[in-house]
């Protein structure tokens, strides 16, 4: 069922998401913006628990998480970082 959901706390706001990412096993949703450089993440409920820019990243097109780590596609390579 579609449901209402408005994010809180994420500055700046979302302008042009690419990709979203969670699982049953996880507390968090995972947004990566290539636009922004930027992979944004949120409790399920819309709290902003972080943002990550790397001057590295082109055009991050996807994220998820494994093992607390999380696991970063841009251009063809895999960044990964503790969060």
């Amino acid at each position: 069922n579609q449901e209402a959901f408005s994010i809180q706390g994420l500055d700046p706001g979302l302008q042009s998401p690419t990709s979203l990412w969670t699982s049953a096993d996880s507390r968090y949703l995972y947004i990566t913006e290539a636009s922004e450089h930027r992979v944004i993440i949120l409790t399920k409920q819309g709290v902003t628990v972080g943002q990550f820019i790397s001057d590295a990243w082109q055009a991050p097109t996807d994220a998820i998480s494994y093992d607390s780590k999380t696991l970063v596609l841009d251009n063809g390579k895999i960044y990964e970082f503790t969060f």
